[in-house]
């Protein structure tokens, strides 16, 4: 079966976030994509305006960190194949 989503396919080949050492940045960038994603969808806001605003908030919430987390087990991961 195809997968539908991006992260369907990683855990399809046994890539699985483990979040525990940045839960806290985790559960905050996904409270702001929760606040901030149906109006984006909805097309309700001026992206000129929302979408840096959006960026902002994400980087407070330490999506940069969240993402170094998933690149370093990425990378881990792909060395060990």
């Amino acid at each position: 079966q195809a997968p539908e989503t991006l992260g369907d396919a990683l855990r399809q080949r046994g890539i699985v976030l483990r979040a525990d050492d940045i839960s806290s940045a985790y559960s905050a960038v996904s409270a702001v994509v929760k606040q901030y994603t149906p109006t984006i969808s909805a097309g309700a806001a001026n992206p000129d305006t929302y979408l840096p605003q959006f960026i902002q908030d994400l980087e407070t919430a330490g999506i940069n960190d969240v993402i170094a987390e998933n690149q370093k087990q990425f990378d881990a991961w792909r060395a060990a194949k």
